[in-house]
């Protein structure tokens, strides 16, 4: 059954493939496939429609209006449904709406419209406006966050008698009084925090003076009542306010300064979801923006939203007469292990975020302006809720949020390395970190930093009867409260806590569970105890209590300790007492350095850990919110293959020729040519447009080869004048087989009195008169960049044929053009510019094979390549007739018959590389190394002479490296001496005496420094090699005494040769190998095979130095039992050679520089032994590497 459950998966996994769709609200349509981005779908939702798992939706720039679906349908583990931006695009999905309604004064500073959908924000150039309310408070002064001052206030902290639930008495303060407003509330939405940590809205019921009621709320509580109102139109008397009725669609707008909202950007919110995904696992959105719209996942396991930017999410509709509701905000319900991470949540009317059923995960997320009325949520009403188990919340970075706790984990929960700050605005009570009873058990709260809030730090809350929490490694500081701890056998290890207002720093406490079991151990704080601000000697901290710095024991700030608190660097001071003064705790303190762990959150010496998000705000989305450019300016015209004249041009309904599409054009139109080969004749002249191929919109290079202009041979393929301009472009197409438009100029393209823009263009294959690619005339001064002239011929400039003209030519290519003149270029009365161009195979029958230069032309080229150019004279260039050309960092070479014809000799040339050399500050004569030449690749190798050795290091040439170094062997070379067959009788007379052995000098051309290796080889007894930097040296008789002696032979013939290397490769010499008849019987009376030592001996290894081989030789004069072992210097054994009984006699043994595991053993001086019956002895050797 395994293998058949096996061999199931395998078949499944083998039939999944993947589709990639593509959505573009600028160009797309929803009759396309969608699977191409020259045919892709209009909208989301077609894309949604039709996507399946492992498919991805790449969506084009733009502005999306979509409420997008996707419901029963399942993504795969590794084969998710991905939907996200194509190509780092800007995405917006946008929930809002243009007001283009007319305006008109209603009363005093208040306009009036009326509008035929509902809204419930307002937004004036993407700001967003103030719901009509009292008291008045606005976003753009922070007054919007002071609940003090811009909330009214009841009278239950004066008296908790004074009304009971369902009835509040104004507290009049400051310019907040209802009695003396004037104000009839009846009907009025109040939105009333009346339950300490939980606020809701309700109507207001009846109203006399400073009192008002209301349908009673759950949990009530007896004190700190606040509340504001919105709802009704008499409200609205503001600046930035505005009030709408949704009965009758009346809009109300109290405008800034005066302004006229008919000239004004205004819109306003009519959706809450722009994906709605239901019932759907697996489904990914990736750097998406959403504008006044989130998402919600439904029943959707292994979501992700991934690099999202939120503005204004969510936002409640109390606009609507909508109460005791919470809003529509980013959330997942009943989904498990989904993920949110590195997004960004801002500017929300309602909770950040909310994911309900398990094994969630929130990382590397932003959250700032965080509802500013905290109303009607669910459970705790938090900024982040979590549901279920086993949740992790780390990395996220959060500040300026209303809602009185910051989060609700869920059950045992990790939460770890975030930055949270300022929080709880709107609400009484709470906590950054609120853990209630049920969450506690189980739940790690590590390494963040809480801080700068007027709520608690962390708490373990509820009645007391929640256990075992974890907190260590925790910084808090400048909060109201640090840590709180209710119940009981918790665990509080390492924090670091200081400057918590009037309560203390860490509080366990007594009441409430009283905390019996519970650790209190490692921490640093100014102020530890049992009570919420009564001192340690007072209340004592219950459970175990050890390895602490108090405060209250110490008499001194804890901040004295640490390194720079005030900017954030709360690690020990090298002397610090916290250091080592903690205690052991197994999975807490694991990484410890010195004796013992410190104490509180951070080790010294330790990671200098820093929590929040690990990308800048400001780089990745920016700090406000900005719209998606637009593709092209003007209106946007399709051409294509099978549209008609008759059409619209747009994409459903395209022409069919580009001439008639132009005719149609305004200035600053576009047209958008699809694939395929036009025959048209195509004339720009009067109006500027942006005529492209799909390339124009994809940058896909494919359409330029697919998207052809097509003279036919027989006609002009393009023709620009009229004082066109350089808003004019023409890109993305191969324009080809043309025979010229005005007297056969120009067959390419043919240009007069005007500057296009020219790019990413091929043109190819064209015949004319003067330019066989582009013929400019007559001040045109146009812009060429990234395109490829090759294959045509002229009479004049093969390639480009320029008079009285200024055109600027940058990073293109002039190649395999012909021409009687000019086979590249033809230049007259010109002063063009020439920047990263290569010229390259062209040919001319009379002058100038790569340029021909007349007529007082000044051009200026800089890092042009001008190679492989031929003509009858100047092959590289001729220039003539008082021309001053400009050369500076390029490359003129191999050009036939000669680069350069100058007449007079008026060429300047600078820091470049010229064959045959050419006066000038910086030139070189050198071979520039060209990668690839056959194939035409002008890339330069990297040991090339011309990088880097240009004008303040630029590199000489159109470009840079394409390819490794390229090397030349070094030369051959002869052996001279001793010669082949050469006698060596060495005798007691002349053993002192040396062997000079010659050959000749070897040569490289690259320049690299040569060694030779002169080696040694007897049959398969022995090798050897000696290496110098010369082409002789002398070797001691003594050498080949000592080999014939080693290999125990008197006689015999050793052979030798010499190989030279420049570090790349390896020659041999072309004639070796030779030979020397070696005899060494008269340094030996009686042969060392038939001889028995007289003593024991051992003898020196040979060779000595070696690598990795030698050998020992040894005498034994009676038969023994012989061991040879191989010491290191510490007397480690490394390799046993012999251990064996041997007949008395010479022997030899060897080592191959090896381990006895086998391993090559490291370069050093090694000791060898041996042992023969009673005898023993030891020496030296030394291995080299």
């Amino acid at each position: 059954m395994r293998i058949i459950a096996k061999t199931i998966l395998i078949l499944n996994i083998s039939i999944i493939s993947s589709t990639e769709y593509y959505v573009s609200g600028t160009y797309g349509n929803d009759e396309n496939n969608g699977t191409s981005l020259s045919t892709p779908f209009k909208t989301i939702q077609k894309a949604a429609s039709v996507i399946s798992y492992g498919d991805i939706c790449y969506i084009r720039q733009g502005l999306y209006h979509e409420a997008i679906l996707l419901e029963n349908n399942n993504g795969e583990n590794g084969f998710p449904i991905i939907f996200t931006n194509y190509n780092d695009e800007k995405v917006v999905l946008d929930g809002t709406k243009l007001i283009d309604s007319s305006w008109q004064i209603y009363s005093d500073n208040i306009w009036h419209t009326v509008i035929d959908f509902d809204i419930w924000q307002l937004f004036v150039d993407r700001s967003e406006m103030v719901m009509a309310r009292w008291p008045n408070a606005l976003f753009e002064d922070g007054s919007i966050w002071d609940k003090e001052n811009h909330w009214g206030h009841g009278t239950i902290d004066i008296d908790e008698n004074a009304y009971s639930n369902g009835t509040l008495i104004d507290d009049p303060h400051g310019e907040v009084d209802l009695g003396e407003s004037g104000l009839n509330i009846v009907d009025a939405i109040a939105i009333l925090n009346v339950g300490s940590f939980k606020t809701w809205t309700r109507r207001v019921l009846t109203h006399s003076g400073n009192i008002f009621t209301y349908d009673p709320v759950p949990d009530w509580k007896l004190k700190h009542h606040d509340y504001f109102l919105e709802g009704k139109l008499e409200f609205l008397d503001n600046e930035n306010e505005w009030f709408f009725n949704p009965e009758t669609g009346d809009l109300y707008f109290y405008p800034p300064d005066g302004l006229d909202p008919n000239e004004m950007n205004i819109r306003g919110k009519v959706q809450s979801y722009a994906f709605d995904i239901t019932n759907s696992d697996h489904v990914q959105l990736k750097n998406i923006e959403f504008f006044s719209t989130t998402f919600r996942f439904t029943n959707s396991d292994y979501g992700l939203v991934e690099g999202c930017n939120l503005f204004y999410p969510s936002c409640y509709k109390r606009m609507l007469g909508v109460v005791d509701t919470p809003p529509e905000m980013s959330i997942f319900v009943s989904s498990s292990n989904s993920k949110v991470s590195k997004s960004a949540f801002r500017f929300t009317d309602g909770a950040a975020l909310e994911m309900y059923s398990g094994n969630n995960i929130i990382e590397d997320c932003y959250f700032y302006h965080i509802d500013y009325t905290a109303t009607d949520l669910n459970g705790l009403m938090t900024t982040i809720q979590m549901g279920g188990s086993n949740n992790i919340f780390r990395m996220n970075t959060m500040h300026k949020l209303g809602a009185s706790a910051t989060l609700n984990p869920g059950n045992e929960a990790l939460i770890e390395l975030n930055d949270m700050s300022d929080s709880g605005h709107m609400q009484s009570d709470g906590a950054l970190i609120q853990c209630m009873v049920g969450q506690q058990p189980g739940v790690e709260i590590r390494y963040n930093w809480l801080h700068d809030t007027i709520k608690y730090g962390a708490r373990f809350d509820g009645n007391g009867a929640g256990n075992n929490g974890l907190m260590h490694h925790n910084v808090i500081w400048n909060v109201q409260g640090g840590i709180m701890v209710k119940g009981y056998e918790h665990n509080l290890f390492n924090n670091t806590a200081f400057d918590n207002g009037d309560k203390n720093d860490i509080i366990i406490m007594i009441e409430q569970g009283g905390n019996e079991g519970t650790i209190t151990r490692n921490n640093a704080a100014n102020k530890i105890a049992g009570h919420r601000s009564g001192s340690y000697q007072d209340y004592p901290v219950p459970g175990i209590y050890d390895h602490n710095w108090n405060g209250y024991e110490t008499n001194d700030d804890i901040k004295n300790l640490l390194i720079d608190p005030e900017n954030y660097d709360f690690r020990p001071l090298p002397d610090s007492d916290l250091i080592d003064a903690g205690t052991v705790i197994n999975g807490v303190t694991d990484d410890f350095t010195g004796n013992a762990p410190d104490q509180g959150a951070y080790e010294y010496g330790g990671e200098m850990w820093v929590p929040g998000i690990s990308w800048e705000l400001s780089d990745v989305f920016g700090d406000d919110f900005t719209e998606p450019e637009p593709f092209y300016d003007g209106s946007l015209f399709h051409v294509s293959l099978n549209g008609s004249n008759n059409n619209d041009g747009s994409i459903d309904n395209p022409f069919a020729t580009i001439q008639f599409a132009y005719n149609r054009c305004a200035e600053g139109d576009t047209i958008l040519v699809h694939p395929g080969v036009y025959y048209d004749e195509i004339w720009l002249y009067e109006k500027n447009v942006v005529l492209g191929s799909l390339y124009l919109t994809t940058d896909d290079t494919s359409f330029i080869s697919s998207t052809i202009l097509d003279g036919d041979s027989t006609d002009c393929t393009l023709a620009i004048y009229g004082n066109i301009d350089s808003t004019c472009r023409v890109t993305g197409f191969t324009i080809q087989n043309g025979a010229g438009c005005v007297y056969g100029q120009g067959a390419g393209i043919y240009i007069e009195s005007s500057s296009p823009i020219l790019d990413n263009l091929v043109i190819k294959n064209n015949l004319g008169t003067n330019g066989g690619g582009i013929c400019l005339n007559g001040n045109s001064n146009s812009v060429i960049d990234k395109v490829i002239i090759k294959n045509n011929s002229s009479e004049q400039g093969g390639g480009i044929y320029s008079f009285n003209s200024n055109p600027i030519i940058t990073n293109s290519e002039i190649k395999n053009n012909y021409s009687n003149n000019g086979g590249g270029v033809f230049l007259e009365l010109d002063m063009s510019t020439f920047q990263n161009v290569i010229i390259a195979n062209n040919n001319a029958a009379n002058s100038g094979g790569g340029i021909y230069c007349v007529l007082n032309s000044n051009p200026n080229y800089n890092r042009v390549t001008v190679s492989n150019n031929s003509a009858a004279n100047g092959g590289g260039i001729l220039s003539d007739q008082n021309s001053q050309p400009v050369f500076s960092n390029s490359i003129l070479w191999n050009d036939s018959p000669e680069e350069i014809i100058s007449h007079p000799d008026s060429l300047t040339i600078s820091f470049s590389n010229i064959q045959g050399g050419w006066p000038g500050v910086g030139n070189i004569n050198q071979d520039p190394l060209f990668c690839m030449l056959e194939h035409g690749y002008y890339t330069l190798a990297e040991n090339s002479p011309c990088l880097l050795a240009g004008e303040n290091g630029t590199t000489m040439g159109a470009l840079n490296v394409g390819c490794n170094s390229i090397n030349f062997p070094p030369s051959e070379f002869s052996l001279v001496s001793p010669v082949d067959n050469h006698q060596l009788v060495i005798s007691p007379d002349n053993e002192e005496q040396s062997l000079l052995f010659r050959w000749e000098e070897s040569l490289d051309y690259n320049g690299d420094s040569l060694t030779y290796f002169l080696s040694f080889n007897v049959e398969d007894a022995f090798n050897d090699t000696i290496d110098t930097y010369n082409f002789e040296t002398a070797v001691p008789f003594s050498y080949f005494f000592e080999t014939f002696s080693l290999i125990e032979l008197n006689s015999g013939t050793i052979f030798w040769n010499v190989n030279v290397s420049d570090s790349f490769g390896i020659v041999s010499s072309n004639n070796g190998p030779f030979s020397i008849f070696v005899d060494i019987n008269q340094m030996n009376n009686i042969n060392i095979n038939n001889t028995t030592p007289e003593k024991f001996t051992l003898n020196q290894n040979y060779p000595n130095p070696f690598n990795p081989y030698t050998q020992i030789k040894y005498g034994i004069p009676e038969d023994s039992y012989v061991s040879i072992n191989i010491f290191d210097l510490k007397g480690s054994s490394i390799k046993t050679l012999l251990n064996q009984r041997k007949k008395a006699g010479y022997h030899l043994t060897s080592w191959n520089g090896t381990s006895n595991s086998g391993g090559d053993v490291a370069a050093g001086m090694y000791i060898y032994s041996i042992q023969a019956g009673k005898f023993k002895a030891v020496k030296k050797m030394v291995l080299l590497k």
